[in-house]
Parts: structure tokens; C-alpha cells; sequence
């Protein structure tokens, strides 16, 4: 595909069929050649125009994932510190050593909404419990890197130890 660097900042961070201003933009720049102008067949234009306008997620760019990869960073950090070190393993993997105990998916999940609480319960016997666990875990490092603090990470390190690790 032939892209330019006007295209490729134009579109980045944009959803199309979530936004009506991103949704004309879209149409209007493809339509007018101003978008993807090396592409000049136009059944491949309205191919990728369609494709484009039915997306219900931010286009990516490689600026917005450097971009996002710094918000992941620092909750990541939090998340590596309350486990042994593993040069093997990447964090997902040491934490899911943590959570493959076959007795632990027919249990509820409370389900965090802030740092200090309300919780939501919940049967974890729907959903795979590992990944319910480890979503919440990032969620609250989120929250505690907002405000960081040792009672925010004493909160993490208890989240994770009551659904139900190991160790």
C-alpha cells in the first residue's frame, strides 16, 4: 500500500464510525485524493474507504503507540516489583504462574472500580479467571501510578494476593 506522511498523520488517533468529525474527514480526504494519494484505482479507494469508515477503534500510528507504550510503562514498573525476578518470563507470564491454580476459576471475582474501593462481585466460572485477574491488577496500577504512594502499592500488592495467588 502507498501511504504518505500526511496520510499517516491525518489518520492516526482518528475512529471513524465513533465520530462524526472523524467519519466526514475520512470520506471528504479519500474522495478528494487528498488521503492515500498514490492510490489511484478506485475500486482499491473504496475498498479502504469502507474499511476506514467501519472502524470502532482509534486508528494506530507508530507516534501513538510510542505514545501509549509510555502509560504502560510505569504501571507495568509497580507490577514487575511485587514478584521474584525472571529474565525467562515476560510479566504476564510470571504473574500467570501466580493464578494457574485449577481450584481458583470457580470462585467470584470482586472487581475493583477505584484504588480504595467499591467492589463488584462477580462468577468467575464465565470468564477466564486469569484474565480477569490480571486485567484488574493493571487497572489498579493505573490508578496507583495516578497518585503514587506506599498505601496505593500496599492496595495493589492485597488486590493481588485476595484473588487468590499463590505464593
Amino acid at each position: 500500500m502507498q501511504t504518505d506522511p500526511f496520510t499517516i498523520e491525518s489518520l492516526q488517533s482518528r475512529a471513524p464510525a465513533l465520530s462524526k468529525s472523524d467519519f466526514e474527514f475520512v470520506q471528504n480526504g479519500l474522495k478528494s485524493k487528498e488521503l492515500f494519494p498514490g492510490i489511484t484505482d478506485q475500486v482499491v479507494r473504496d475498498d479502504i474507504t469502507q474499511c476506514l469508515l467501519a472502524l470502532e477503534e482509534l486508528i494506530p500510528s507508530l507516534y501513538t503507540l510510542i505514545n501509549d507504550i509510555r502509560y504502560l510503562k510505569q504501571p507495568a514498573e509497580l507490577l514487575t516489583k511485587l514478584l521474584p525476578e525472571s529474565r525467562k518470563k515476560n510479566l504476564r507470564q510470571r504473574w500467570y504462574h501466580y493464578f494457574t491454580d485449577p481450584g481458583l476459576n470457580d470462585q467470584t471475582i470482586e472487581l475493583q472500580r477505584n484504588v480504595s474501593g467499591p467492589y463488584t462481585t462477580i462468577s468467575s466460572h464465565h470468564f477466564d479467571y486469569f484474565d480477569i485477574c490480571y486485567q484488574q491488577l493493571l487497572l489498579c496500577a493505573y490508578r496507583v501510578c495516578k497518585y503514587s504512594n506506599a498505601y496505593g502499592r500496599l492496595l495493589l500488592a492485597e488486590l493481588g494476593c485476595s484473588m487468590g495467588t499463590r505464593g
